[in-house]
């Protein structure tokens, strides 16, 4: 009985040492040993390279970034006014103050060359405000909101002028420099410098200690502060504020070409409305029209471009 007792547990030995236990790892087998992975399991057979998994809602992400595809509720609701346009001229080919959709652009298309000459006119009065604009109220601003005495002074004078339209002051500013399109720029300019000047100021005022800390530990000079810290902690206001602001500046562009100017797109709905042409009176608020939409998307654009690191 003992012997046969012995045996039986020698026999159990031998056997745990060839089996693993339940829950530790057994030997790996000549597969593993060598280097090479087992057979993959369940899971990882359904994420294999030859059977790829379905991409629908990439794809859909990839469509609302195609330009024709992300406005498609403005080009709907622009079909939807012409398709109105028309059904109110009928086939009369519209009236005296109502002209038909197709003599517009019959029109828009015979005027081309003075359209475009407005157009270049307009653009480069425009590009010369906002930069005195951006330029004047961004240094202007950064000052105020470092040196407190400066602001005190300042801002409440801004404050009761900020209200009063640029354009009132059009009709002094001709007298006072007997020139129209200096004055246009000095209206536009004026009614872009507020709004820039109180956003410059509060971007400086909610800037951080710790960046403010930083800069003086490293020892930067008052440009390099300007420059590489102030200047990029204000540029997201500044883009809000400039977005904010560009159908004003049309406003105001419009409003100072009307006013004695040769030439841009003010001027040429103004010229063919004394005239009675409301043909061309209509091309030309379209082409206003349009001129704002593309400056709204060129702003979006660079704004992307510029705050890439935000």
């Amino acid at each position: 009985m003992a012997r046969a007792f012995r045996r039986r547990v020698t026999r159990g030995e031998a056997r745990s040492r060839r089996a693993p236990q339940q829950g530790q790892p057994g030997q790996p087998g000549r597969a593993a040993q060598k280097g090479q992975p087992g057979p993959p399991g369940r899971a990882a057979q359904k994420g294999r390279p030859g059977q790829p998994l379905r991409q629908g809602p990439h794809l859909l992400a990839w469509l609302s970034q195609v330009s024709l595809v992300r406005f498609l509720p403005q080009v709907a609701i622009v079909c939807l006014i012409l398709l109105l346009w028309a059904l109110a001229t009928g086939n009369t080919g519209g009236s005296f103050l109502l002209p038909a959709p197709a003599a517009v652009v019959e029109v828009m298309a015979k005027d081309f060359l003075k359209i475009g000459e407005s157009i270049l006119a307009s653009g480069v009065l425009m590009a010369i405000s906002f930069v005195l604009a951006v330029t004047i109220g961004v240094f202007l601003g950064m000052l105020c909101g470092r040196l407190a005495r400066l602001k005190g002074a300042l801002l409440p004078i801004a404050r009761a002028l900020a209200p009063v339209p640029s354009l009132i002051y059009a009709p002094y500013a001709v007298a006072l420099m007997g020139d129209f399109f200096v004055t246009a720029v000095f209206v536009i300019t004026l009614g872009l410098f507020w709004p820039v000047l109180f956003n410059t100021v509060s971007a400086i005022e909610a800037m951080s200690e710790e960046l403010d800390n930083t800069a003086r530990t490293l020892n930067l000079s008052a440009r390099s502060s300007f420059v590489h810290v102030m200047l990029p902690h204000c540029l997201p206001y500044l883009f809000n504020t400039l977005s904010v602001q560009v159908s004003n500046a049309f406003l105001l562009l419009v409003g100072a070409e009307m006013m004695g100017m040769t030439a841009g797109v003010g001027w040429y709905v103004k010229y063919w409305a004394d005239y009675s042409n409301f043909t061309k009176v209509f091309a030309g608020i379209i082409v206003i029209a349009v001129i704002v939409f593309v400056s709204n998307i060129a702003l979006e654009k660079i704004r992307d471009k510029v705050l890439a690191w935000k």
